[in-house]
Formats: structure tokens, sequence, C-alpha cells
């Protein structure tokens, strides 16, 4: 155990001895609780079924069954020394007649134990930043129906897994400024909407606490995995004024790729570039320019520009396109094959996005230029949105679908398409049935969020929010979790793409604002996030790293990057000149990189 200093409360008394383990436990409990580094012994398995089987109301009573266990190992006695208080309500344990201190946090798989010989254990909800204290007194008392049904098991979950965090910050062995977001229903206090709540140092949020000086922190070998896979993590990392041996469970992936960028050129460029480049080792680079990269030859001096961009030392490999329009030749498809740097070739249909005036107004007038491309087998990356005034925004996509992607691989079947940044349940359809060779690439912005984003913020007040706003739109939830389900899934047709796309502040909060979502400092967090939530974490390399280089036919990367759990850190201003560029997604954000290996 590594002493720790806590710093704060000066009326605290000057010691409390206290240990923090946290145990995420999966649907067989006592088969993995037995696995879980030989915490346990026949003895107290056998003991403890016959306690689970005398109880209906399981879910605290194995609250306490782990309680004791985890207490005893901590204090060094039998575990049948270690006696809980009976019911529901707050625990207080008594080893051989004397009082420890606990703050136990279970609901469905998760449990967190903080336990003190000297000071007492729990959430101080005085503390609790106003307005947020009613909720907090209900989440003491989950079993109290009538004061919260939840609604929501990820939010159960999620609310768990932080409240565990918080009591480890209280101990004084960690800090964060980790959010929880939960939506509940009950009395009208509640709402329905989605609230955030900070768990920050020094108790500014819903953090428990105990009084004292000198914690006892938990080492690596102390700590208790179970079910290590879908641990829900200790602690949080340091922050100024905090002590101890932070501990994290990292992520090592092969470094990814990124199948849909916009860098923009010139000052932008340099401004943006180092956030792909310090992620990703290659990315399709979109060709819609002010002035469209149209040409082999204006696609070689684009890609110059962007290796000149870039920090000394850092490596970054840009995988070229051409803007396809109605007037490109086709002999330019084979300069584009020879070049060996063009990956593809851009469809626009006219105004469906930004700077596709100059796109293609009928595919028909493309026919000898896809035909070509299909000798060439020169991918087709493909918007797939009409722009007919007459057509909802938000079914776009799916009018394009029906009216233009259909019969476009009906007539060129053997032509490699990739639909680009897909939104609905539909294309999702599309990509996974259809015969050819046809891929997706999704993003994470459309992962993590729906269209309300666009209308409702955290705290649920009504207002437009800007930097949600993209092309094609955020959708309905369903169209969201049909999205996972496919990134998730394991399906070599889906893969990344973050269509990461920086527009200057003052042109996305505008009275008609620009379209598009730069996330490329938090998009490979934000997808690791959406797929642990998803419980597929296993799958994360294969979307980001695999399937996306064997569609375009190019070899795997060789290096990895790490991920560790907690928030991303703040990033500087991303600016070129006088504008500055919001990048989204840290809000949602459950893990945070690591350099590139």
């Amino acid at each position: 155990m590594v002493p720790v200093q806590r710093r704060g409360d000066p009326a605290s008394p000057t010691a409390a001895p206290a240990a923090y383990v946290v145990a995420n436990v999966a649907a067989h409990r006592m088969r993995v609780l037995r696995q879980g580094a030989g915490l346990l012994t026949a003895a107290e398995i056998a003991r403890a079924r016959g306690i689970l089987r005398a109880h209906r109301k399981l879910d605290y009573v194995y609250g306490r069954i782990v309680l004791r266990f985890l207490a005893a190992r901590w204090l060094g006695v039998a575990w049948s020394r270690v006696e809980a208080s009976a019911g529901p309500g707050p625990v207080a344990l008594s080893v051989a007649g004397r009082p420890v201190f606990c703050s136990l946090s279970h609901r469905g798989t998760h449990f967190a134990a903080v336990f003190s010989e000297q000071a007492r254990v729990g959430i101080d909800v005085e503390r609790v930043r106003p307005g947020a204290a009613e909720a907090v007194r209900a989440f003491l008392r989950p079993w109290r129906e009538s004061a919260i049904r939840w609604r929501d098991a990820e939010a159960i979950a999620r609310w768990c897994e932080l409240e565990a965090i918080g009591k480890a910050l209280g101990t004084g062995l960690g800090a964060s400024a980790m959010q929880v977001r939960f939506r509940a229903a009950g009395p009208a206090r509640f709402g329905v909407h989605w609230r955030a709540f900070s768990l920050g140092g020094d108790a500014c949020g819903a953090v428990s606490w105990v009084a004292g000086g000198q914690a006892k922190a938990v080492s690596a070998p102390d700590v208790v995995y179970i079910d290590s896979d879908q641990f829900c993590g200790a602690f949080p990392r340091q922050s100024p004024g905090r002590s101890g041996r932070i501990i994290m469970e990292p992520i090592t992936i092969r470094q990814p790729d990124d199948w849909h960028l916009h860098l923009r050129d010139d000052a932008v460029m340099a401004a943006v570039v180092p956030w792909t480049a310090r992620t990703f080792a290659r990315a399709i680079v979109m060709p819609n320019l002010r002035s469209p990269v149209t040409t082999v030859e204006q696609a070689r001096s684009y890609r110059a520009r962007i290796l000149a961009a870039l920090p000394a030392g850092m490596r970054f490999e840009p995988l070229m396109t051409l803007y396809l329009t109605g007037a490109t030749p086709a002999d330019e498809i084979g300069r584009a094959r020879d070049s060996g740097f063009v990956h593809g070739v851009k469809l626009y249909p006219a105004r469906a996005t930004t700077n596709s005036q100059f796109g293609v107004r009928s595919i028909a007038d493309c026919t000898a230029v896809l035909e070509a491309m299909q000798r060439a087998d020169l991918p087709l990356l493909v918007h797939g949105e009409v722009a007919r005034p007459d057509a909802d925004v938000f079914d776009r996509e799916r009018i394009f679908l029906d009216e233009v992607l259909i019969p476009l691989r009906r007539d060129f079947p053997e032509l490699r398409v990739v639909l680009e940044h897909i939104t609905t349940r539909e294309a999702v359809e599309i990509v996974r049935e259809a015969p050819g060779r046809i891929a997706a690439t999704i993003t994470a912005h459309h992962l993590a969020y729906n269209r309300n984003a666009m209308f409702v913020g955290a705290d649920g007040s009504a207002g437009m929010h800007p930097h949600y706003y993209c092309l094609p739109v955020l959708k309905r939830e369903d169209h969201r979790r049909a999205l996972v389900e496919a990134a998730v899934s394991g399906n070599p047709r889906f893969f990344l793409g973050t269509d990461s796309a920086p527009h200057p502040r003052q042109d996305k909060e505008s009275a008609c604002g620009c379209a598009g979502c730069f996330t490329a400092p938090f998009a490979l967090p934000l997808y690791a996030t959406v797929f642990e939530q998803a419980g597929a974490l296993d799958r994360l390399e294969a979307f980001a790293s695999e399937f996306g280089p064997d569609f375009y036919g190019l070899p795997r990367n060789e290096g990895t990057v790490r991920l560790v759990r907690g928030s991303p850190d703040e990033i500087p201003p991303v600016v070129a000149g006088d504008l500055e560029f919001t990048a989204l997604g840290r809000d949602a954000c459950r893990w945070r990189m690591t350099a590139a290996a």
C-alpha cells in the first residue's frame, strides 16, 4: 500500500487509512468471483451461495457479500468476523465489535467499496453543487422507487461507475472532471432530459469522501480485477494538489487510418493536420476545396502542401482523391490509377454540401468516367444525399439510396463503392446486404449523438447548438442505434471515417452556419467510448485499423496507439490567424489518447 496525502478539509482528523476496490461482475457472478485473482476460497463460495439462495433481493445482498469479502481481505481478518448491516440502507460494518466505516456502491454489475477505521465515509450532500442535492439524495436511496424510476439501464451503469470513482476521489487518491449524464422519470423535479453532473476534486460534485489526512492507495497487485475486460476503472489521472498512484487499464490497438477527412488548405490546413496525424497513419483526403481538386496534377500539388504543413518529425500519409464533375475526362482515371497517390474519386451531388457547387447534377453525365473507374478498379466515394429543394433534409439520404445508388450499382456492378458517412438504418441495410464490392464509413459523431444534440443542451434547455450541425445531418435515435450495431458488428464493410470538417467558429455560430463537425482531436477516444458502451471494445481495432485498408487494398499499419480511461485533456486553441476552430466530442469521451508507438 502506498500512503498518500489528501489536501483540503482542514477540520478532518489527521489520519484515516482507507482502501478502494472496484469489482465489475458479469452475469455469472459466483463463477467470475471465483476466478477473480483467487478472491474467494471454496468454503467462502459455498457460504455465499447459501446466503444468496435465502434472499430474494439479490442486488443488495450480493453487494454486502462482496463488501464483507473485500473488507476482510483489507483488514486481514476472516470474512465471518465482518458483519454488515441488514436491509437495503446504508451499510455499517462491525469487525469483532469494532466499527469500520465504509461506503459501498453497487447497482447491476458495478461494485465499489471505500473503507476507513477512523473516519466516516459517504457522500457529503451539503457540498454537492446547487441544484443537484435532491437528485443525489435520490441516488443514495435507489430502492425507493417513489423517489426515482430509472428508464435507461445504460444511465444506471454509468452513474454507478462514476459514483465508484467518486468514492476514490474522496479518499484523496485522485481527481477528475468527469461528467455523468442520466435520464430519470418520476417526480417533476427530475424531468425527462439528460442532465449533467460533474465529479471533480475538492467535493465540488457528487463526490464521496473520507475525512482525513493520510489514506492508503491500492497498488496494481492489490486491485481486485474481476471480469477485467469490462473493468469499470480505478483511479482517474492525477491533478495538481493530489498525489498517489493512479491506475488505468490501457487499450493498445494497431494504428488506425481515417477513411474520410477534410483538411482544407493553407493556414487552416496547417492548424488542423497535426490533430489527425497524431492519431492516424493515413487518411483519405477530400477534394472539395474552394477550387476543387479535379486532376491528378492538382492532387499532386495538394499532397505536397499537406506534407509540407506537417510538424517536424510527424509521420502521416495523405491518400488523395479527385473531385468528380460532369466534365471529368475518362482518361484522367488512367492517370489517377498510375499515380500511386490517388486512391478514389469523390461524387458530390451538386449543392449537397460544402463546396459542392461544382458537383454532379446528373449521374448520366459521368457514364464514361464510371466505366473507366470500373475497369481501373478505382473506388467511387459517394456523398449519399440528393439536394432537391423538395427533399426533406432528414430524408435526403434515403431518397439518394433509392434514386441514385441502387441504379448506379445495377449499371456498374463491378465498381467499388464507398457510401460515406452513412446516417440511416436504410443505408446500413443496403451496405450489409447488397451484392458486390460496397462499403461504408461511419463517423464518430453520428455514432455518439442523435439529432436532439442540435436543439437541446446537456442540461435539457432548448436552443440551437451549431457545432453539432453537419451534412448529412444527425438523425433520430433509432438510426443512431442502427449505426452502432453496424459499427460493432464485425462486418468488414463498415469502417472508420471521421468526416472531420473544420469551419471557423464565427462561420459555425452565425445566421447561416456552415455544416461540418471538427472531431479530429477527439475522434478515436469517441469511437472507443461508443464501442465500450456497446460492449464491443474488442472489435474497435478491426473497425478502426483493419477493414479500411483491406477494402482499399493497402497494407495494415505496423505501429500502435494507446488509449487510457479518462476524459481527454483540454486542447490548446486551434487557430489560423484570426480564425478559431472549435473541436467537438470531448464532452462524451470516456477515453483519452496517448502517443502512437
